[in-house]
């Protein structure tokens, strides 16, 4: 079990680790969105999964200013192979909401958040969403299959 002060750490910042998560990648996403907390629940997912990896790889990390996240992912090599597919899908949602931010906000406006519902509702539209948007799309249902 991780210690306590990561935890408190999980639970103060997710939504600075990778809050993109949020708007992208379905499998986060759906875990971001378990109890209508998105910081929450996504660092309950993180610990979920990866909680022996971080007690592991990332013992000597002082929780706060996402440094537990940047080991994951500068440790991608050492981790379980569930911890290390969580880690590329939030980075990959990540990348997926930079480059769709714009194309999310003219096109999907009116979409609630979660589930995957904004990316079904760019892949609806897009002969109208940008080329940066729809690579970042396909990468993104790459590492999601």
């Amino acid at each position: 079990m991780p210690p306590p002060s990561f935890i408190r750490f999980l639970r103060r910042s997710a939504r600075d680790l990778l809050a993109a998560t949020v708007l992208m990648v379905p499998t986060v996403a759906h875990a971001q969105f378990i109890d209508g907390r998105p910081g929450l629940a996504f660092a309950r997912a993180a610990l979920e999964v990866c909680g022996g990896d971080i007690s592991r790889v990332c013992s000597g990390i002082a929780p706060g200013g996402g440094r537990l996240a940047q080991c994951l992912m500068s440790q991608q090599n050492k981790l379980s192979p569930d911890c290390r597919r969580f880690v590329a899908e939030a980075q990959s949602a990540q990348s997926t909401m930079f480059a769709c931010a714009v194309d999310a906000k003219r096109l999907c406006a009116n979409t609630l958040p979660g589930g995957g519902r904004i990316v079904s509702c760019l892949n609806r539209q897009r002969d109208a969403i940008s080329r940066d948007c729809a690579r970042a799309l396909d990468e993104a249902a790459a590492i999601g299959r």
